[in-house]
């Protein structure tokens, strides 16, 4: 009987250990979850380019007119050059409004180059340029404006016309 009392002493034991074992093998920690939405990110062009009245010498090849991408847009020229009328048509470089949550930053695409086609004369070439590079946009204070110049190319003997694009050129923003 002695035996038998040692036996269920031991077994008790050893029950006891178990069942504090399995206690201490579970543990448990709660979380929550949230959703924030953000005003969706948003771009208006506000005023188109324009480089002005363009005189150019004849047989000048090489010549260039930069529109600087700017509030105020100075233009400058090659020296065959001239731009009359400089204060009655005024050279702007396009303009655009991003608009989405305030300091998010944002990237923007736009083309290098655009094409600029009279009706009878020798197309041209504006290499773009813009006031803010393509990944560093901040919308400070929920916006930021964007100013799109660039220089454009003449052509030797460029017909006397109005030029333009073909189709206008796409600016397209994204958050970071």
């Amino acid at each position: 009987m002695k035996n038998l009392t040692k036996v269920f002493a031991v077994a008790i034991t050893m029950f006891g250990f178990a069942t504090s074992s399995f206690a201490q093998a579970n543990a448990t920690a709660s979380a929550s979850a949230t959703a924030t939405i953000i005003a969706p990110i948003a771009i208006v062009k506000n005023t188109d380019m324009v480089f002005g009245n363009i005189v150019v010498q004849p047989l000048a090849a090489g010549q260039t007119v930069t529109l600087d991408a700017a509030a105020v847009a100075n233009a400058s020229h090659s020296p065959l050059v001239t731009l009359p009328n400089y204060g009655i048509v005024t050279p702007t470089a396009a303009e655009f409004t991003v608009t989405g949550a305030t300091d998010y930053t944002y990237t923007l695409e736009y083309p290098a180059t655009i094409s600029l086609a009279g009706a009878t004369g020798i197309d041209m070439s504006v290499a773009l340029t813009c006031n803010v590079e393509k990944t560093a946009g901040v919308l400070a204070e929920g916006s930021e404006t964007l100013y799109i110049g660039g220089t454009l190319s003449l052509g030797t003997d460029q017909v006397a016309e109005v030029y333009t694009t073909a189709s206008d050129f796409d600016v397209t923003v994204n958050y970071n």
